[in-house]
């Protein structure tokens, strides 16, 4: 990606196409959105919830998803749908499963699953409970592992669905394109995982990358369960997310680069509900609503579907990885 595409993608933006004002009504349509309690998590909650979701709000903080709850159902007295806690740790790979049970345990269909949630930049050395690297154990195998003990659950919504309506959204980012390894967007180590050895930055824009591999390679395998597969870059944003930068950096550049959370909201609400073709499953979403091209290198390898391109690769590795823990 060249820089112009890359100023174009996130900063010479048009105006949302779906907001708070014309999202669609979503009764009886059960969301889950991970990290929804802060953010442009918390932003896409607030919409769905106000348009009558079902809505579940996933994340480690019982205290801050209590909070947000609160918040919802006082801002929309009026909305008809309803709002719960899952309360899960991603980078903790045990409580994964659970989460996915007493989820299952109380509903019987999941038409969107928002992955939403992420680190970046910690401090160096941050590991989760298994001992992976924070960034890659939160933002990739958490994520991965979770869809996957849901997958049976959108597979008998979409049964029922018409062609598009039941989702699953990843977290990208224009790091993806700028950052991460080439080619490929993957540095693989000789026993086919992603490295574990990059600087915190290309850690982070690694993880983004195989956000997308991973979406575009489960579009492909999910195609006759009905299930759709998007990525997404929410933009650049002013959150909680950079919470490990330098705060001289956040206060000083941060007002000239970024935009209110509420617009990462607007490009999340559009990958979970925008009229989108289902044969564009896999695609790629820039803010705050476009269908993009990504990376040629990494298209490349996405394309590739043989046993050793860098998406079966990446699919291989996150099974056996999370295979302990299902």
């Amino acid at each position: 990606m060249s820089f112009i595409e890359g100023y174009r993608q996130s900063f010479s933006l048009p105006k949302p196409e779906l907001t708070e004002q014309n999202c669609p009504d979503q009764t009886g349509r059960v969301h889950i959105v991970t990290g929804g309690y802060g953010g442009c998590g918390f932003e896409l909650a607030k919409i769905l919830y106000q348009h009558n979701a079902t809505l579940y709000i996933a994340g480690r903080s019982e205290d801050k998803a209590s909070k947000a709850i609160a918040n919802l159902k006082e801002k929309f007295p009026n909305a008809k749908g309803s709002v719960e806690t899952v309360i899960v740790d991603f980078s903790d790979f045990t409580s994964i499963k659970p989460a996915a049970d007493k989820f299952v345990a109380s509903q019987k269909s999941l038409h969107v699953l928002t992955l939403n949630h992420g680190v970046m930049f910690p401090p160096k050395g941050s590991k989760g409970a298994q001992g992976f690297d924070l960034q890659l154990a939160t933002n990739v195998i958490g994520s991965y592992l979770f869809y996957a003990l849901l997958q049976p659950t959108l597979a008998a919504t979409a049964a029922t669905a018409a062609p598009g309506v039941v989702r699953v959204t990843w977290a990208s980012s224009l790091g993806m394109e700028l950052g991460s390894p080439k080619p490929g967007g993957i540095k693989f180590n000789a026993d086919g995982a992603p490295s574990q050895q990059l600087d915190s930055q290309t850690q982070y824009s690694q993880t983004k990358a195989a956000n997308t591999i991973l979406a575009a390679v489960l579009a492909r395998r999910d195609r006759a369960a009905g299930i759709m597969h998007l990525s997404w870059n929410p933009g650049n944003l002013h959150t909680d997310l950079a919470r490990s930068l330098p705060q001289f950096l956040v206060k000083t550049f941060g007002p000239l680069l970024v935009y209110p959370a509420v617009y990462g909201g607007y490009t999340e609400l559009f990958a979970a509900v925008a009229p989108i073709d289902f044969e564009k499953s896999g695609s790629f979403i820039a803010p705050w609503g476009r269908l993009r091209h990504i990376r040629k290198d990494i298209q490349a390898g996405i394309d590739d579907t043989s046993a050793e391109s860098v998406g079966e690769r990446l699919l291989k590795w996150a099974e056996a990885t999370t295979k302990p823990y299902a």
